[in-house]
């Protein structure tokens, strides 16, 4: 069950991924060569750093390829890395953090895809920050559950 669960997060990682890279390069084809592209937002979704380029647009693009293909590229299966010292199960440990590196690349790729989505707004000037507001936030707070979640798990069904 847990296979099936990471494969289909990785699945839906790269899917989420290509739409980003995808819409990201539309938008890039739409924008004025003199945009102010946003590129760093702070926890209160409100742009913090922006450069006046089009073309650091297309690192929007490129980074959902490279987040969303990412776990496709990586090795699966058990780590190299030695687990903590309280670990009995090996293989449950590695399934559930195999899951949960999954889990949180799909959510990245899903919070790129809103940015890449929202900055082509924000450089026109037609918003002035991500929206909805707590976006940033709701996802801090879900990626923290989801690691508190896998420790957890882990805690419980490897130790």
């Amino acid at each position: 069950m847990g296979a099936q669960l990471a494969g289909l997060l990785r699945a839906t990682s790269a899917v989420v991924g290509a739409a980003g890279a995808l819409r990201g390069l539309q938008h890039y084809a739409a924008l004025p060569a003199n945009a102010e592209v946003p590129l760093r937002f702070g926890i209160f979704d409100e742009v913090s750093w922006s450069v006046a380029s089009k073309h650091s647009f297309l690192l929007y693009p490129a980074t959902c390829v490279a987040v969303g293909l990412g776990p496709l590229l990586s090795r699966s299966g058990p780590s190299s890395l030695t687990p903590p010292a309280w670990v009995r199960d090996r293989a449950t440990f590695d399934l559930i953090a195999g899951v949960a590196r999954d889990a949180t690349q799909l959510l990245t790729s899903a919070l790129l895809l809103a940015i890449t989505e929202q900055a082509p707004a924000i450089a026109a000037k037609r918003q002035n920050s991500l929206q909805p507001a707590g976006l940033t936030l709701g996802f801090l707070a879900v990626l923290g559950s989801l690691w508190g979640g896998s420790v957890a798990a882990a805690w419980k069904w490897a130790s």
